[in-house]
C-alpha cells in the first residue's frame, strides 16, 4: 500500500507550524473544554486568543505566514452566538480578502481555514485541529518561509544634512504655503527644516510629523533654495526606522506584508488572472515588457468597485499595446518594485527587492519597460539603479509610448466633458504632463477641462505608501473631487492606480452631492472602451 503524502512528509522530518486565532468567547473556550476532557489534538497548533474573530485582519494572517506559519486558521462563534452580535459576519468578510490575497501569493487554499466552534464543542475542536494539521502536513512547508540563506545588502553611508541643502533654507515659508497636508494637519515643511537646522538629524528624525509628508514635491516647485525636500524626508524616515520607531500604516499594514512576501525565494504568484482571451501577451522573453505593478493585490483586497477598475485598467493597457502591434511580455511572478518599502524607510528591504526586480527584468531580455503605475516607473527608473547599477533598458509610461502613435488608432463613441488628475510621480517626478492630455484630446474632441490646480500645481490624492489615511486625508480627497466637479466635467480621469483607489474611496464614503456628479475612471479604461472594435490591429513585429 503506497504511503500517504503526510507519511512521506513525516519521514522527511516535516512537522507543520499551525497558528489558530481563537475567539475568546467560543473557540478558545472550546479548546479549554478539549483540555479539561483530556482530548488529544496535534501539538503543532499554537493558539492566539482574540476577543473576536472579526478582529482578525487579513494582515494578521499574512504576517503569520511571514513569521513562519505553514497553516493559519481563524475560529469563532457560530452565527447567532457572537458575543458582539455580528463579529463572525465581519470575520467572513475579512476571510474573503485573505483568500484573495493568499491565492495571488500562490499559497494553496488548504493552508487557511475558517471554522465555527462553540465553547461546548471540545471534541469538535480536537477533531478540527487534527484534520487541519494533517491537511497542512500533506502540503509540505509553506513556500513563503524565510530561507536561512541571507542576501547581502549594501550598507548605506551615514546621512548628511548638507547633502540635502538643508542649511540653505531661507525660512520664507513658501513650502508650507503650498503644502496640501499643512491645510489639514499640524504639519509644516519649514518647521521640520528649522528643527533639522537647530537640532540636527536627531531633531528631525524624532519628529512624528516626518510621516505626514506626502513626498508629492509640490513644495519643491516653489522653493527658492532648491531643497530636495522629498528626498530629505525619505532619507530621514530611514533614520527614524533605525531607532525602532513604529511606522504608521493603513489597512492594518496588509500591503506591507505583501511587500515583505515579494522578497521570499519560494514565491510563485497567481497574479495574471486579470488577463482575458482577447489580449495577446508573452510570458518569457520579448523586447517590450509591461510591468503591471501591485494593482492585482489592490483589487484582491478592496474588491468591488475597485477590482473592476484596477483589473480593467491592466486589460485596457494590454489592449492598447496590442492595437499598436505590440505583444508585451508580462511576468507571471513579477515582484513588487519596492516603492512603498522605500517610503516606509525600509532601505534594507528595498535593496533586496531591487536586486530581485532588476534580475527579473534582465531575464526577459526587454529593451523597453512600459508602466501604467507612475510609482513603479519612478522606482524602477530612478531608485533601483542606485542599488543595482545602470540597467540597459528604457523605462517609459504608457502615455509616452501611446501619444506619438495615437493618430494611427481609430476611436468611436460620443464626446463628453472630462478633467484629468496629474499623479505626483508622473507629473512633478517625471515631467510627463502633455502625453496624457494629447491622448485624451484625440479620443475626446471636447478636450480636457482643467481643474484650478493642475500640471505642476496639481494636488496629490492624499496618501502614499499606505502610511496615513485619516480625516484630514479625506478632506484633501473630497476637495479634489469638488475641484473636478467645479469644472463641469462628467468624468475625472487619472493615470495612477493609487489615485484611482483613493479618489474612488473618498467618493464612496462621501456625503456631498458635488463629488457624486463626477465619475472617477482610469484613463486607459476610458481610452480602450472607445477603440473602434472593427479595427483589430496588425501583426506583432520584431519582438
Amino acid at each position: 500500500m503506497p504511503e500517504s503524502t503526510g507519511a512521506k512528509q513525516r519521514k522527511k522530518g516535516f512537522e507543520p507550524r499551525i497558528l489558530v486565532f481563537a475567539c475568546n468567547w467560543c473557540s478558545y473556550a472550546g479548546a479549554d473544554s478539549a483540555g479539561v476532557s483530556r482530548l488529544e489534538y496535534a501539538p503543532n497548533v499554537r493558539l492566539l486568543r482574540v476577543m473576536c474573530s472579526g478582529r482578525v485582519h487579513p494582515s494578521f494572517v499574512l504576517k503569520a505566514f511571514m513569521e513562519g506559519a505553514d497553516g493559519v486558521m481563524v475560529s469563532g462563534c457560530h452565527f447567532g452566538d457572537c458575543h458582539y452580535m455580528f463579529g463572525n459576519h465581519k470575520a467572513v468578510e475579512q476571510f474573503e480578502k485573505v483568500k484573495a490575497l493568499t491565492r495571488l501569493l500562490g499559497l494553496e487554499p488548504d493552508r487557511i481555514a475558517l471554522e465555527w466552534i462553540s465553547a461546548a464543542e471540545g471534541p469538535r475542536f480536537a477533531d478540527v485541529m487534527n484534520q487541519f494539521t494533517e491537511q497542512v502536513r500533506n502540503l509540505g512547508p509553506s513556500p513563503l518561509l524565510r530561507k536561512k540563506k541571507t542576501i547581502s545588502v549594501p550598507v548605506s553611508s551615514p546621512m548628511n544634512l548638507r547633502d540635502y541643502r538643508v542649511f540653505t533654507c531661507l525660512e520664507c515659508g513658501r513650502c508650507t504655503a503650498v503644502c496640501p497636508v499643512a491645510r489639514t494637519h499640524e504639519f509644516s515643511p519649514r518647521r521640520l527644516l528649522s528643527s533639522a537646522i537647530s537640532q540636527g538629524l536627531d531633531g528631525m528624525s524624532s519628529d512624528a510629523a516626518v510621516w505626514d509628508c506626502l513626498t508629492c514635491r509640490r513644495c519643491e516647485e516653489v522653493c527658492p533654495a532648491d531643497i530636495p525636500y522629498s528626498e530629505l524626508n525619505r532619507a530621514t524616515r530611514a533614520e527614524t526606522v533605525k531607532k525602532d520607531v513604529p511606522v504608521p500604516c493603513t489597512h492594518g499594514g496588509v500591503f506591507e506584508q505583501v511587500s515583505i512576501a515579494m522578497a521570499r525565494s519560494g514565491l510563485k504568484q497567481n497574479r495574471l488572472e486579470w488577463l482575458t482571451p482577447s489580449t495577446r501577451t508573452r510570458k518569457q522573453k520579448g523586447k517590450i515588457l509591461f510591468f503591471t505593478g501591485c494593482s492585482p493585490y489592490f483589487a484582491g483586497y478592496f474588491g468591488t468597485p475597485y477590482a473592476e477598475k484596477l483589473q480593467g485598467s491592466l486589460n485596457a493597457a494590454v489592449t492598447l499595446l496590442n492595437r499598436m502591434d505590440i505583444e508585451p511580455v508580462v511576468m507571471a511572478n513579477e515582484r513588487c518594485c519596492g516603492h512603498d518599502l522605500l517610503l516606509r524607510g525600509d532601505t534594507a528591504g528595498f535593496a533586496r527587492q531591487a536586486g530581485l526586480v532588476a534580475d527579473q527584468i534582465r531575464k526577459t531580455g526587454a529593451e523597453t519597460v512600459v508602466f501604467t503605475c507612475p510609482e513603479c516607473l519612478v522606482t524602477v527608473r530612478d531608485d533601483i539603479p542606485k542599488v543595482t547599477g545602470t540597467q540597459d533598458v528604457t523605462c517609459v509610461h504608457l502615455s509616452e509610448l501611446l501619444a506619438p502613435e495615437i493618430d494611427k488608432l481609430e476611436f468611436t463613441g460620443k464626446n463628453g466633458m472630462v478633467t484629468y488628475q496629474d499623479p505626483c510621480r508622473l507629473g512633478r517626478y517625471s515631467g510627463v504632463y502633455d502625453p496624457p492630455r494629447e491622448i485624451i484630446c484625440h479620443v475626446n474632441s471636447g478636450g480636457v477641462n482643467e481643474m484650478r490646480h493642475h500640471r505642476e500645481r496639481a494636488v496629490c490624492c492624499g496618501n502614499t505608501a499606505w502610511i496615513n489615511c485619516d480625516a484630514g486625508t479625506k478632506v484633501l480627497q473630497n476637495q479634489r473631487l469638488a475641484d473636478a466637479a467645479a469644472t463641469g466635467s462628467e468624468t475625472l480621469l487619472t493615470a495612477c492606480p493609487k489615485c484611482l483607489v483613493h479618489l474612488t474611496c473618498a467618493q464612496e464614503g462621501d456625503n456631498g452631492e458635488n463629488q457624486k456628479q463626477v465619475e472617477v475612471r482610469d484613463i486607459w479604461d476610458y481610452v480602450a472602451t472607445r477603440l473602434d472594435k472593427r479595427k483589430k490591429g496588425g501583426s506583432v513585429n520584431g519582438q
